[in-house]
């Protein structure tokens, strides 16, 4: 699908597709599912280091 950011070309039918996908997932989670995106193990790899690293430096106890 092709979406023009110029002259708006596609984007009525990516919008539809957009609304379907959200009614989609809404039908999903009124039964007690849903979708998660797939992450790649490189991925998910990195998210769990970035993680780390972010909890090693920002969350240090506070003296009172």
């Amino acid at each position: 699908m092709s979406v023009s950011v110029e002259n708006g070309e596609g984007l009525e039918a990516w919008l539809d597709w957009l609304q379907k996908e959200a009614e989609q997932q809404q039908q999903r989670r009124s039964i007690g599912e849903s979708r998660r995106p797939a992450i790649q193990p490189d991925g998910l790899r990195l998210h769990k280091l970035e993680t780390q690293q972010q909890s090693q430096t920002s969350h240090r106890p506070h003296d009172l």
